[in-house]
Parts: C-alpha cells; sequence; structure tokens
C-alpha cells in the first residue's frame, strides 16, 4: 500500500529542476542511497511508494526516519518532459501535534517548537543538514558527468528549519 503523507505535515524541503536529465531519476535516488549507506547513516533507510492510488499518482521515495521515528524524509525524482526535479522534504509525524499546530493558523511554527525540546529542534536540524548533503553531493555527481554548470542548483531549503545547509 502507498504512503499518503499530507503537506501539512511537511516541515522542511528542497527541490530543483536540472534541466536535460530526465533519465537520471534512478541514478540520483541510487547515489544518495549509496552514499547514506558508506556513511554509516545511522537511520533506516527504505525505497517506499508514495501516492493516494490515482492513475500515474504513485511515486517512488527514499524515505529514512530520523531521530526519535517522528522525523521521516523522502527524497525523491520527478521527470518532467526531458527535466528532472529532485527534491527532499522532511515530515513530522506526530499526528496530534500538526493538528494542534494546524488549529494555531498562523501560530503553527510557535506551537511546534513550544513542544519540543532544544534537543529535539538540535537533532532535528543534524538530520536535515546531513540529508540535505548527500542529496547536494548527488545532485552535483550527475551534473559533473553530464557537464551541466551546477551554478544552475538552488541549494536553499525552506520549510521551520530554514538553516539547512
Amino acid at each position: 500500500m502507498a504512503k499518503d503523507v499530507k503537506e501539512i505535515s511537511v516541515i522542511a524541503r528542497w527541490g530543483s529542476l536540472v534541466v536535460g536529465q530526465a533519465a537520471k531519476a534512478d541514478e540520483f535516488v541510487r547515489l544518495v542511497q549509496h552514499d547514506l549507506k558508506q556513511c554509516g547513516w545511522p537511520h533506516p533507510v527504505q525505497l517506499v511508494e508514495m501516492g493516494t492510488g490515482s492513475i500515474g499518482s504513485r511515486k517512488p521515495y527514499l524515505e529514512t526516519k530520523g531521530p526519535e521515528g517522528k522525523l521521516v524524509a523522502y527524497v525523491g525524482a520527478e521527470t518532467i518532459g526531458h527535466d528532472l526535479y529532485l527534491s527532499w522534504c522532511l515530515t513530522l509525524d506526530d499526528p496530534a501535534l500538526i493538528k494542534r499546530a494546524a488549529a494555531a493558523g498562523d501560530g503553527f511554527a510557535t506551537t511546534i517548537f513550544q513542544e519540543v525540546s532544544f534537543n529535539q529542534v538540535n537533532r532535528a536540524q543534524a538530520f536535515a543538514s546531513s540529508l540535505h548533503r548527500f542529496v547536494q553531493k548527488a545532485v552535483d555527481t550527475l551534473l559533473d558527468e553530464a557537464g551541466v554548470d551546477k551554478g544552475q542548483v538552488d541549494r536553499e531549503v525552506w520549510g521551520l528549519l530554514r538553516k539547512v545547509r
């Protein structure tokens, strides 16, 4: 059965369109998976199907669960014609907390950060930053192989964890 992760649970994300590299989607995911294994990544990693089950909406993603199992990251590649959109997102798998935060409206981030400790935020930041480094390394490898300028890649992460590098 495919996972159906709701957008509201996404707390950080990165993505960039890479022109002319649609054929490299599987290689991107393999590169990230390989580098995580090589570094001794201490968190479980598996390929999962994401989507609601509608025709054409299921996609494979690399999933890794972070500290305490409440942070779950997904790495994926989406082909768009000849181009490739590479991405990762970090989700918070705590439905009760997400529900309370959503009820707070504009206070979404404040609600989440009021309920987690300093150490939990640091672990989340370390998890996201490390994963981001491996994703960026895989992107750079693909672009080097293709002789494409790496300057075209947007490397900024968006979301509650803004300082992911």
